[in-house]
């Protein structure tokens, strides 16, 4: 357990180690659970009859029922198991079934997707045990300064002088891009303070380093003399407690105390469908959080300008230069990939019929999924040349068996000569360059900016695409968390959502490359989806998923709610 050696590992001498304990959410939920979100009082109060100690139990989000009954705004269990609470030390079955008979019916508030429908009542408050959210404010709200609780978000903010990011440890960048994320988001509420980035271990201090380096050359307002980038072991918290703590992301379920960061409110967020805990706790009382990290970034529309300012390798930024020049002058299309690991996704009963594991030992190679990919945009009725840029370091193993010059595919593996063969490429051709890893800046524009959806894998890129152009092929590693906006297109355009369940199932799941009708029907479903992109059936879909995706509670105004 990552988090466990790093906590005690710590500095802080702390007298009792049961103070340092962090424990994992069962991952189920009780029968009273279940009552709540069926709205059902009558079953809620014959199960604290049964057994009173339902009342403290927590599902696998860590909530209460009291919690849950609060976050689904049904005011009418809401105010039973207040009352029980008040009663509970004299509860019996009489008693129970006359706090059920005493509840007078009460409309339960409907959430708002534009915002807070009782934002005049809702709780700007002290982020006491009686603060209840009755709805968030949503993304597009927070772009809003004077909506009241971005107003109040960005008074509270822009008064302190440091605020604490713990950055945790992961295997690729996306546990940074994190913090980086919720620092730009900061920045745009008006913090002008110190940020102190609390790193897991050295290579997680690496990478932030590198992130802030690339970024601050487009955004500038990350300057070093606002930074203190330290790992966990050099610090003494107890000696400077501050005010506010935000845990970046962690992919496991923790909870962190506000102790162990030092600090008095602390909010630990994730990024959009990532799996973990989400809460605000402010020494008194923990809330848990529906909100999810909001990709930020700023959006580069002149793609040709961020190459020059954002490469130094000059081969390479020449070599990129002249495919987006030939991009926007319509001679080509451009996809980018990225995700290309060797995690695997066996078939089985699970979610969608399918159960996503994540060992190395089994599932689809890199390039299995890149023979796929190109396999059925070969297929499709296509009337450019595709180029598809991997940008990642994948290694030599990721591009075997990829060319076959008789199918019109090409390997363009280094060199970075520019793309000379242009003229001589024929519209069914697609040839697979090996870019390697990009400033994250460019990264964001060229997943935004490129002319085919791209092939991306990881929670955090899925947010660029879904915050900006919506569109994208689901690839890589494991895609199957749950995503409400996703839920709200389907029901908008059921069709589209089989296709694009049909390719989720090409590129994210175990195959045998030996079964030729096997692969076929992936190619198939592939070049189905990429025609329907192509020809603009999928635009509803992805227009519907971008425009759920923004209505979400913005993470941290809503965690805002509760701090003191």
């Amino acid at each position: 357990m990552a988090y466990m050696n790093f906590i005690l590992n710590r500095s802080i001498v702390i007298t009792s180690l049961a103070s340092l304990l962090v424990y994992s959410i069962p991952a189920y939920a009780g029968p009273i659970h279940e009552a709540v979100v069926q709205g059902s009082l009558k079953k809620v109060a014959d199960l604290l009859s049964e057994n009173p100690a339902l009342f403290k139990e927590r599902d696998a989000n860590g909530e209460t029922p009291i919690q849950l009954a609060a976050r689904n705004e049904d005011q009418n269990i809401l105010k039973f198991l207040k009352d029980w609470e008040t009663h509970q030390n004299e509860s019996t079955n009489v008693q129970l079934n006359s706090l059920v008979e005493s509840i007078t019916e009460v409309p339960n508030v409907v959430k708002s997707t534009t915002g807070s429908a009782d934002s005049s009542s809702s709780s700007c408050g002290t982020g006491s045990a009686e603060t209840i959210l009755p709805s968030s404010v949503s993304v597009l709200d927070s772009m809003n300064p004077d909506h009241p609780l971005v107003a109040r978000a960005s008074r509270l903010f822009s008064e302190e002088k440091e605020i604490r990011i713990m950055v945790p440890h992961g295997g690729g960048m996306g546990h940074q891009r994190v913090a980086l994320s919720i620092m730009t988001r900061l920045h745009k509420l008006g913090f002008r303070g110190k940020y102190q980035l609390l790193c897991e271990n050295e290579e997680t201090k690496i990478k932030i380093n590198k992130l802030i380096s690339e970024s601050d050359k487009v955004t500038k307002i990350f300057p070093t003399d606002r930074l203190e980038i330290i790992g966990v072991n050099e610090f003494n918290f107890a000696s400077k407690p501050i005010k506010y703590g935000i845990v970046a992301a962690f992919d496991r379920d923790f909870q962190i105390e506000p102790v162990h960061l030092g600090v008095k409110n602390l909010i630990q967020l994730q990024p959009t469908d990532w799996p973990g805990l989400r809460f605000v706790h402010n020494e008194q009382e923990r809330y848990p959080l529906e909100t999810h990290v909001l990709w930020d970034h700023n959006s580069q529309s002149n793609l040709t300008e961020l190459i020059q300012t954002s490469l130094s390798d000059g081969p390479k930024r020449n070599y990129l230069s002249q495919l987006v020049s030939a991009m926007k002058e319509g001679k080509i299309d451009v996809q980018i990939a990225y995700g290309l690991k060797n995690w695997c996704h066996k078939s089985s009963a699970g979610v969608d019929g399918h159960e996503y594991v994540s060992k190395e030992d089994s599932g689809l190679r890199p390039n299995e999924e890149l023979k796929l990919l190109v396999g059925g945009i070969q297929q499709s009725k296509r009337t450019r040349p595709l180029f598809v840029l991997v940008l990642e370091p994948v290694g030599v193993e990721a591009f075997e068996g990829i060319e076959d010059r008789s199918r019109g595919i090409k390997l363009v593996m280094d060199g970075f000569q520019g793309p000379g063969e242009l003229t001589q490429l024929k519209p069914q051709d697609i040839a697979v360059a090996n870019i390697g890893s990009v400033p994250q800046p460019l990264f964001d524009a060229l997943l935004e900016g490129t002319s085919v959806p791209p092939v991306v894998e990881g929670a955090n890129a899925r947010s660029i695409v879904k915050a900006t152009r919506g569109s994208f092929m689901p690839g890589g590693r494991h895609y199957i968390l749950d995503d409400p906006a996703q839920e709200g297109a389907k029901r908008e355009f059921p069709e589209s959502h089989k296709l694009f369940m049909a390719v989720k199932k090409a590129l994210c799941t175990n195959v045998n490359m030996n079964d030729a009708n096997e692969v076929r029907s992936r190619e198939e479903a592939i070049a189905r989806f990429y025609d329907a992109c192509r020809s603009h059936k999928m635009d509803g879909y992805f227009n519907a998923w971008h425009r759920h995706f923004l209505e979400r509670p913005d993470a941290i105004v809503t965690a805002t709610t509760y701090l003191r």
